[in-house]
């Protein structure tokens, strides 16, 4: 469990080191005056990263027809495949959430939700979300 901490905390500061680099680059070539410009923290730039990718796992999730929603290559039954244990769109969506909890609540100091035992989801997570939009 302290690997993965470390490891966790490893990605992030590198993730945040080079998103604020970025984000000086930016400002540098801006022809906005630099006093207008407040210099991102940590805390922001990992916050945007992260809304943004959420962001585009939800338009993905929302994009998927339903009726593909829970489907796996395994079911097209190709002969000479590898298939057998693969994923289905839907549960590769709980996994990512699943794996935020797993990779986050050390560091938060929150728990995992009980519903969630492992990296597929709460199993009893049968039906497609809906929209907030709809």
């Amino acid at each position: 469990m302290k690997q993965i901490r470390i490891f966790a905390l490893s990605a992030v500061l590198i993730f945040t080191v080079a998103a604020g680099e970025h984000d000086r680059r930016g400002a540098a070539a801006s022809s906005a005056p630099q006093s207008q410009q407040s210099t991102p923290t940590i805390a922001s730039t990992v916050d945007r990263e992260i809304s943004g990718i959420e962001r585009q796992l939800v338009e993905v999730a929302e994009a998927m027809p339903e009726d593909k929603f829970n489907f796996s290559p395994e079911s097209l039954n190709l002969r000479g495949s590898d298939y057998q244990g693969v994923r289905t769109f839907a549960v590769q969506l709980k996994h990512v959430a699943s794996s935020n909890y797993f990779i986050w609540t050390p560091l938060t100091g929150d728990k995992v939700p009980e519903r969630i035992k492992d990296g597929n989801g709460p199993a009893d997570l049968k039906t497609r979300p809906t929209s907030s939009s709809s």
